[in-house]
C-alpha cells in the first residue's frame, strides 16, 4: 500500500474548535439575575415597611414571615461578584497567586451565596406552602397592598426562584470543577494525549505535516503562542470521543444518510424540536431550498447543525464548534471517508517549552517536532 502525503492528508479540511465548557455561558447565567435580585431585595425592604403588606403576609402563613431583603440583598451582591468571575481570571491570571487564588475566592463566594440562597428558601418554601391562603386573603388586602409588592412576594415562591436556588446549590462544586479547566494538569514528561480527526487511520500511518497542518479535528491547524505551527490535542478522551461522534454524524449527513426527519427526531427527544426548525429555517440557505423537497441533504445538515448548538447549551451533549455553517460542511463532509474517522492517541514530550496549554478548551497546541509517537486510532 501507497504511503499517503502528510500534506495531502492533514490540509484539506475547515478548522473547529472545542468550546469552553459552558464558562463563561455559566457565569452569565448569574449576571443575568443580578438586576431581579436587586429589584426583588428593593421591593421587600418595602414589604418590611408596609403595614398591610406584613398583615397579608401574616394572616396567611400563620407566622411572622421574613421578607428577607437583607438576605436578597447579599445575595445579588454575591451574585454579582460570581458573574464578573471570567474578567478577574483575565485581570489577576499573573498577580497575587494568579487563576488558583481567584477560584479560591469565588469558591468561598459561592459557598455564601448558596448559605444566603438557602435562608431565602426557607421562606420561599412558606409562600409556596400557603399559596392558596395568600390567593384567597389578598382580596380583601388588594386595595392595601400596591400590585408590585404583592408581584414580589409571589415571585419569591414561583419556579424561577427555585430553578435559580438550584442553580446557587450546585454553584460550589460547578466553581470547584473550574480549576481544573483552568489549569494544566499535572503530567510527566511523556503523556498520553488525543486527536479526534477525519483523517485519523491515514495520519496514523503519515504522520503530521511538519508544518502543523492539520485536518478537521480537535482544534485543527493553529499555532502554539511562541508562533510555531501546531496540533491541538486534548488531555480529555471525552471530548475527543465526541467530537469524533460529531465528525461521523456529519459525514452521515452530508453523504444523505441522514434524513430531516431523523435529525428533528433527536431534536424533538432532546425538546427543543420547534426551536431548530424555526432558527435552521431562518438562519441558513435562502427560502428557494427549503421549500424543495428534493433538498433533503441541505434541510438535515441545517438541522443538524442547529440541534448540536442547542444540545450543547442544554448540556444534552457536547457540541464542537464548527468555524463553517451548513453550506460549506456538505462539501467538506462529502470528501471524508467514515472509516477514517477517528481519535489519533498520541504521545507527546510535554517538556517542549513551545506546547501551549489552553485552559477553557482542555486543549495542548503542540509542535509536531514533541509529538513522540503516534500510537493507534480509537474508533
Amino acid at each position: 500500500m501507497t504511503k499517503p502525503s502528510a500534506s495531502r492528508v492533514a490540509s484539506r479540511y475547515a478548522k473547529i474548535t472545542v468550546p469552553p465548557r459552558d464558562f463563561k455561558r455559566y457565569l452569565q447565567m448569574f449576571g443575568k439575575r443580578v438586576k431581579a435580585l436587586k429589584e426583588a431585595a428593593a421591593k421587600m425592604e418595602r414589604v418590611c415597611e408596609h403595614e398591610d403588606a406584613r398583615y397579608w403576609l401574616t394572616d396567611s402563613t400563620r407566622r411572622d414571615f421574613d421578607p428577607c431583603a437583607g438576605w436578597l440583598g447579599l445575595l445579588a451582591d454575591k451574585v454579582e461578584y460570581l458573574s464578573g468571575l471570567d474578567e478577574a481570571i483575565d485581570l489577576f491570571r499573573d498577580q497575587y497567586g494568579g487563576v488558583k487564588k481567584v477560584i479560591g475566592f469565588a469558591e468561598e463566594a459561592s459557598e455564601v451565596a448558596q448559605d444566603y440562597a438557602d435562608r431565602v428558601e426557607r421562606e420561599a418554601k412558606k409562600i409556596r406552602e400557603y399559596k392558596p391562603e395568600l390567593d384567597e386573603n389578598l382580596e380583601y388586602y388588594k386595595d392595601y397592598v400596591p400590585r408590585d409588592l404583592v408581584d414580589a412576594v409571589y415571585w419569591l415562591g414561583s419556579r424561577e426562584w427555585q430553578t435559580f436556588h438550584k442553580m446557587l446549590s450546585e454553584a460550589p462544586e460547578r466553581i470547584k470543577s473550574l480549576l481544573t479547566q483552568l489549569t494544566p494538569p499535572e503530567t510527566e514528561e511523556v503523556e498520553t494525549l488525543y486527536h479526534a480527526s477525519v483523517d485519523a487511520k491515514p495520519l496514523l500511518r503519515s504522520g503530521f505535516n511538519p508544518q502543523g497542518k492539520g485536518g478537521m479535528g480537535l482544534g485543527g491547524s493553529t499555532d502554539t503562542d511562541s508562533g510555531k505551527p501546531a496540533i491541538s490535542f486534548t488531555y480529555d478522551l471525552y471530548i475527543a470521543k465526541e467530537i469524533a461522534r460529531t465528525l461521523k454524524e456529519g459525514v452521515l449527513v452530508a453523504h444523505g444518510k441522514v434524513s430531516p426527519q431523523e435529525v428533528l427526531g433527536w431534536a424533538e427527544k432532546a425538546g427543543f424540536k420547534d426551536k431548530v426548525v424555526e432558527t435552521a429555517q431562518h438562519t441558513y440557505f435562502n427560502r428557494g431550498i427549503w421549500e424543495d423537497p428534493s433538498k433533503r441533504v441541505e434541510h438535515a445538515m441545517a438541522y443538524w447543525y442547529t440541534y448540536l448548538g442547542y444540545a450543547g447549551r442544554a448540556g444534552k451533549r457536547y457540541n464542537p464548534v464548527f468555524w463553517t455553517g451548513p453550506k460549506y460542511l456538505i462539501p467538506q463532509f462529502k470528501r471524508v471517508k467514515y472509516g477514517d474517522i477517528g481519535v489519533l492517541v498520541a504521545d507527546v514530550n510535554m517538556t517542549d517549552p513551545d506546547i501551549t496549554y489552553k485552559p477553557a478548551e482542555r486543549e495542548y497546541r503542540v509542535p509536531v517536532s514533541a509529538i513522540v509517537d503516534l500510537k493507534k486510532v480509537i474508533q
